[in-house]
């Protein structure tokens, strides 16, 4: 009988903590749909950043040995910045952090992080418990109840000199209910022009530091 309690306590708790209603992949292509451009140029702009500290630095003729970990790190708060100007004084739009984590509300509907995914679309941040209750749309101190919780980032290529593409993801769990490919969108209309090809060209190969530790943490 305790152990029947226990159980119907446990589904109780997680009914409550789990409140969030998520928006169907259509819904959100349509809610979204003019917003991607500036999305995508920001994740481009952000890792192009990078690429011109790394040009930097191989023009002085310094070495160039970055971790993988703090690669991302740097990318991260490039794009943060990029999507913080794409969006400034924009209405129905809020990009600020949320306890901690930089985040895009479009339209009170939808919250976007910004991660570099690796090839299953995985994260490689270490698991914490707001990390945990984002992936399962649950109930998370400092953020709002309504939206629908998504991922959108890049995965680069083995160097990091470039990027493979871009994608958008909701998750519920570790489960991925379903994965968006941004690399056919034009980025043409309604966004800044940055040259992209011609770093990438031009682009010395730089090899992150391998490291042993499976989960390595990044910007939230």
């Amino acid at each position: 009988m305790e152990y029947l309690q226990n159980i119907i306590i446990f589904v109780k708790i997680k009914l409550i903590v789990k409140m969030r209603q998520l928006l169907k992949k259509e819904h959100v292509d349509i809610l979204i749909d003019k917003y991607f451009p500036r999305i995508i140029s920001a994740i481009r702009k952000g890792f192009n950043d990078y690429l011109d500290i790394i040009h930097y630095r191989f023009e002085k003729g310094e070495m160039i040995n970055y971790s993988a970990r703090t690669i991302a790190s740097i990318i991260h708060d490039n794009i943060r910045m990029s999507i913080s100007r794409q969006f400034i004084d924009e209405p129905n739009i809020i990009a600020k952090d949320f306890n901690g984590i930089f985040g895009l509300i479009i339209e009170g509907k939808l919250l976007i992080r910004f991660k570099k995914f690796n090839e299953d679309f995985s994260t490689s941040n270490i698991p914490t418990r707001q990390t945990i209750s984002f992936d399962n749309q649950e109930s998370i101190e400092g953020f709002p109840e309504i939206p629908t919780f998504l991922y959108s980032g890049y995965i680069p290529d083995e160097t990091w000199s470039s990027i493979k593409n871009i994608y958008l993801i909701c998750r519920e769990g570790s489960v991925n209910r379903w994965v968006k490919d941004l690399g056919d969108i034009d980025v043409q209309q309604n966004s800044l022009e940055f040259e992209v090809e011609s770093k990438e060209m031009n682009t010395p190969l730089v090899r992150p530091k391998s490291t042993t530790i499976k989960k390595t943490a990044t910007s939230e």
